[in-house]
């Protein structure tokens, strides 16, 4: 999750954005007011300036690759492929904005191309979909207002139909998915990727959907991973990729003040010094996991 850490460090010190304006876009973490904040700061900030560069290096890079595939080579996940669409999405969609070059702007489309053309987002490895969620709610959101009509109404109807429709079962099936009882990182993911995909759509004056209460039951269940110290069950490697999406997701509750949002426990913010006490002066953890 590298790429998400990149737009937290840009992002990190911005103060906290207007209550979520679900009359336009984008609204997903990377608001049009901080958009210029951040414009601003990479012309006056040397460490900013540095971010900016690397962004920009890994979406040119980004340029020539290869699109998402529906390609399951272990016949069980597509995981490879999400995680390649929200890299390409993330980095190719935000070098845009900050930039203007259509070029940035033309490989997410090609991205977003792609995977929403999928025959699905492997559902039953629902690690996948969450994934490929963000991936799309991202990259709709950020680009909204430069997408024609025709892909608005591909991307959203992707979203509703590989992403939310298998979500509702997943909660209100009698026999729920196992991700959603918070168990491990992949309910942090999937909780995620979905407030994502819901909030992309929302509608000013739609009801609470569905997905979205059950994806911030699920959230919260998670805190518990970090109790009673900061300590997380699955071991550095998780803690990484758990709580970025964690993180991620505490992030978009809390950027829209018309709703209520999570608390975040203690324990959450001394979890970092769990990672601090694994890591040797060598940048290199011991065989914890």
């Amino acid at each position: 999750m590298r790429v998400c850490l990149l737009l937290l460090i840009l992002l990190s010190s911005l103060p906290i954005s207007d209550a979520c304006n679900l009359t336009t876009h984008p609204r997903i973490l990377f608001t049009k007011t901080e958009e210029a904040a951040v414009k601003k700061r990479i012309k006056s900030d040397p460490l900013a300036a540095d971010i900016y560069k690397e962004l920009v290096r890994r979406a040119d890079l980004a340029i020539n690759f290869p699109t998402c595939r529906y390609h399951i080579p272990d016949g069980k996940r597509l995981l490879r492929e999400s995680r390649h669409a929200l890299g390409v999405i993330l980095h190719s969609s935000m070098a845009w904005r900050l930039s203007g070059e259509k070029k940035y702007f033309d490989r997410s489309v090609r991205e977003l191309d792609a995977a929403c053309a999928l025959k699905d987002w492997n559902t039953s490895h629902f690690l996948d979909t969450g994934e490929m969620s963000t991936a799309v709610a991202i990259g709709y959101d950020w680009l909204y207002h430069k997408l024609t009509q025709e892909q608005r109404d591909r991307y959203s109807n992707a979203l509703r139909i590989k992403g939310l429709n298998p979500a509702r079962s997943s909660y209100t099936d009698k026999k729920k998915a196992w991700w959603t009882d918070g168990r491990n990182n992949w309910a942090q993911v999937c909780a995620t990727g979905l407030l994502f995909a819901e909030r992309a759509l929302e509608k000013k004056g739609d009801p609470l959907h569905p997905v979205r209460a059950g994806a911030l039951a699920t959230l919260k269940k998670c805190h518990k991973f970090y109790m009673p110290s900061g300590a997380y069950p699955e071991g550095p490697s998780y803690w990484h990729y758990g709580s970025n999406y964690h993180v991620l997701g505490l992030a978009l509750i809390r950027s829209d003040s018309t709703k209520p949002c999570l608390p975040i426990p203690p324990e959450f913010k001394t979890s970092p010094l769990f990672i601090e006490h694994l890591t040797g002066p060598t940048g290199y953890v011991f065989n914890f996991a």
